[in-house]
């Protein structure tokens, strides 16, 4: 199954088969899932994806890529309402230099007495992990009980360390 076609090749490109074999690649080439397309250190290349519409990939160079059937056009991940934009941070500045109460503005925090949201049908809003005990046998340090104490020898006579 043809999962890209190859354009505006420059360098040195090489397309890798499932069977370890490797050739190098020119424009309007053909790619097949299974395949791995490795760049050079002056390699690069577009790969058109016809199921996206013909979006291009542009591979520069001393990279990697795996074709896969199961590449997939994933819709960009929203923005969620928590991040924190220019827009939203100049509205908090101004709500610090000015009047107003700043608690009252804001949304409330996921954690706190709510616990994250978590109702009594959702079970626990929080994880509790129980203590870890190790317990250990003096005996299994594998001493030598055959070593005993030694003495340090101290000097003899009067010592002006004293």
């Amino acid at each position: 199954m043809t999962v890209a076609v190859v354009q505006n090749v420059t360098g040195e490109v090489w397309v890798r088969a499932e069977d370890g074999s490797l050739r190098q690649i020119r424009n309007g080439d053909q790619l097949m899932a299974g395949e791995v397309i490795v760049t050079g250190a002056d390699g690069s290349a577009e790969l058109v994806f016809d199921a996206f519409g013909g979006g291009v990939l542009e591979l520069l160079a001393n990279q990697i890529l795996e074709l896969s059937e199961n590449i997939q056009d994933n819709e960009p991940t929203p923005v969620p309402e928590a991040l924190v934009t220019e827009a939203s941070a100049s509205g908090i500045l101004d709500l610090l230099q000015g009047e107003g109460d700043l608690l009252a503005e804001l949304d409330a925090a996921a954690a706190g007495l709510d616990g994250g949201g978590a109702t009594e049908d959702d079970g626990h809003g929080i994880v509790r992990v129980g203590r870890i005990a190790e317990n250990t046998d003096p005996l299994a340090f594998g001493n030598d009980p055959s070593l005993s104490p030694f003495a340090v020898p101290l000097p003899e006579g009067p010592s002006s360390a004293l």
